[in-house]
C-alpha cells in the first residue's frame, strides 16, 4: 500500500506515537528513541494483508477523521502534542463505544511496539536469568535472580520470631578486634 493513503496513515501513526510517548525530562525512552513509527511500519509489512489493512485503516481514519474524534478542522498529526495527548487519554473513557474501541486499539498497538524496544526493557529493569545468544533482543542477564528472589520470599513469609537475627557488628557485640 503506497501513495496518499499510506502517507496519511503514517502521519497518523507518527502523531499518535508522539502523543502516547512524548519527549520528557524523566529519562523515559520517548517515541523517537524507541523508533516506534519505523518499527510499527516494519511490523505492518510482516502482517497478513487483511490484518495490515485493518491497522493501516485505523491510523488513516484517525489522521483524516480527526474532526469526528477531536473538535477540530485539522488532521490529527497537525494538532498540538498536548491536544493529541488529551484526545488519546480521553478516547478509552468515552461514552461512545466505538471511540473507546478506537482508543484501546491505538494504545494496544503503540504500547506493544514501545515496550518491545530494548531501551524500554532496560528502563523498566527487565532482565533474563539465562543468556539467549540467538535472540536479537539482548537483555541484562542475572543468573542468580531467581535464587535471591526465592530467599527474599521465604524470609518475608517466615514469622518474625523464626527469622535469623541480623548479623551483629563488632561494635554491638562488645568484641575487641585484635
Amino acid at each position: 500500500m503506497a501513495g496518499f493513503f499510506m502517507n496519511r496513515a503514517t502521519d497518523g501513526l507518527r502523531g499518535m506515537a508522539e502523543a502516547a510517548f512524548p519527549e520528557n525530562d524523566l529519562g523515559e525512552p520517548d517515541w523517537q528513541s524507541t523508533e516506534v513509527v519505523a518499527r510499527t511500519l516494519d511490523y505492518l509489512a510482516e502482517l497478513p494483508a487483511k490484518s495490515r489493512n485493518l491497522l493501516v485503516l485505523l491510523f488513516f481514519a484517525i489522521e483524516v477523521g480527526a474532526p469526528l474524534f477531536v473538535p477540530t478542522f485539522r488532521r490529527f498529526s497537525r494538532l498540538s502534542v498536548e491536544r493529541r495527548i488529551r484526545a488519546l487519554n480521553a478516547w478509552p473513557e468515552s461514552r461512545l463505544p466505538w471511540l473507546r474501541i478506537l482508543g484501546d486499539s491505538v494504545k494496544a498497538v503503540l504500547t506493544m511496539m514501545y515496550t518491545s524496544h530494548v531501551s524500554v526493557s532496560d528502563y523498566m529493569g527487565e532482565y533474563r536469568t539465562g543468556a539467549r545468544p540467538e535472540d536479537p533482543v539482548q537483555l541484562v542477564v542475572r543468573p542468580d535472580a531467581l535464587i535471591r528472589h526465592h530467599r527474599q520470599t521465604q524470609e518475608a513469609a517466615m514469622p518474625a520470631a523464626l527469622r535469623s537475627p541480623p548479623a551483629a557488628s563488632s561494635a554491638d557485640s562488645g568484641a575487641v578486634a585484635l
